[in-house]
């Protein structure tokens, strides 16, 4: 009997131990739970912490690169803006190299004398020079200006794809931020998680960095070109339109000498024409004197030879034979006289004729050389364009 209470005794303690050890474990299990949750809950706060941390980094740089973006974007349509410009300016350049160059191909036209490279040639070819020079600035511009636009648009894409990828990134960060335990989310191996993780925080930041830097170095280059685009649509009118104003009053010179020379071989012809018409009356009045001696010597001849028929007896050489022969050698000798005097006259005749006619083909080499440079140059050059043409506006 002792035996069997001895028995019973061991299974009660053998039960109750496994009681205590059942709860003690129990204990330990709920504790643990309670454990993993609040460190799960812990864990889950830093986590979303994280998250709204990274959701402000990527806020920060996303606002960056906007401000950048819509910098870089203003630049760059201020370039283009300030291209179309450069190309407006070249094309209107071209009305200036036709006005001179059609200027030099009238002025080839002048004739004689007049067709000898004068200061307005000089000055013209000068133009036509400093025309081709800015046209080659402005060729050479536009080249810069397209190289430029072609960075800075390869900079905005480079901002553009960065943007972008910043908002999906934010997207989806705040999609994680936001994300409550649902019993429907799936669960994926820890492996599948991150094998596509190669950047960290510091290369993020920093190539994002790099995007911004680059723009901000080709939006200062993109302005620098401007300024300089700026400067030469600035002096190509100044530069040209002073040299305009020279040439213009090279012409105005050359025209008010031409036209002096003009009046003043109008008067060498008035006098000329004035010498011919009294050359011309002369030689009337000595063909006049000519023929009106012709009877006198007629009738004294006809005398000496009727009386060389007098009787031989008769051919007295008496005072009426001398008279006859005194008056047959004074009136050949009035001829002889007046013929040379006839022939001298003709002569000078002649010559007036001559002077007059060089001083008419004079009068028009210079009427032809007033009609080139002052209708067709100057006429030609009241079309030249103005200055805020040759700057480029509309």
């Amino acid at each position: 009997m002792i035996r069997a209470s001895a028995l019973s005794l061991g299974q009660w303690f053998k039960s109750w131990n496994s009681l205590h050890t059942s709860e003690r474990q129990r204990f330990e299990t709920l504790k643990y739970l309670q454990a993993t949750d609040q460190q799960t809950y812990q864990t889950q706060c830093s986590t979303n912490h994280s998250l709204a941390e990274r959701v402000k980094d990527i806020s920060f740089w996303r606002n960056k690169l906007r401000s950048e973006t819509d910098d870089m974007f203003a630049e760059t349509t201020a370039l283009n803006s300030m291209k179309k410009r450069l190309e407006r300016s070249l094309v209107e350049l071209q009305r200036p190299l036709r006005v001179v160059q059609q200027c030099l191909y009238h002025r080839e036209r002048r004739l004689d004398n007049d067709l000898v490279n004068d200061e307005v040639e000089k000055q013209l070819l000068q133009e036509e020079e400093l025309v081709r020079c800015y046209q080659l600035k402005m060729k050479e511009q536009i080249e810069k200006c397209n190289a430029q636009l072609a960075e800075n648009r390869l900079v905005l894409r480079n901002l553009g794809k960065d943007l972008d990828n910043k908002w999906e990134a934010q997207y989806i960060d705040e999609k994680c931020y936001k994300l409550q335990m649902m019993g429907n989310l799936s669960c994926f191996p820890n492996d599948t998680l991150s094998n596509n993780i190669t950047m960290t925080p510091e290369s993020w930041a920093k190539s994002t960095e790099q995007n911004i830097t680059r723009s901000q170095s080709e939006r200062a280059a993109s302005l620098q070109q401007r300024r300089a685009a700026e400067e030469l649509l600035k002096f190509t009118p100044e530069d040209l339109w002073r040299k305009f104003i020279t040439v213009n009053a090279t012409f105005k010179a050359r025209i008010r000498d031409v036209m002096e020379a003009r009046d003043k071989l109008q008067v060498n012809m008035s006098q000329t024409q004035q010498e011919i018409f009294h050359t011309e009356m002369l030689i009337e009045k000595i063909r006049a004197a000519l023929w009106a001696k012709r009877s006198p010597l007629q009738v004294a001849q006809f005398r000496l030879r009727d009386r060389t028929h007098r009787p031989r007896p008769e051919l007295c050489h008496d005072n009426s034979q001398i008279k006859l022969m005194n008056e047959v050698q004074e009136i050949q000798g009035t001829v002889h006289r007046l013929e040379y005097d006839l022939k001298r006259t003709e002569e000078t005749l002649a010559q007036l004729v001559r002077t007059k006619t060089s001083l008419e083909r004079d009068l028009m080499v210079k009427a032809n050389s007033l009609f080139i440079d002052r209708e067709r140059c100057m006429g030609l050059r009241r079309s030249y364009p103005s200055c805020q043409a040759l700057e480029g506006h509309p």
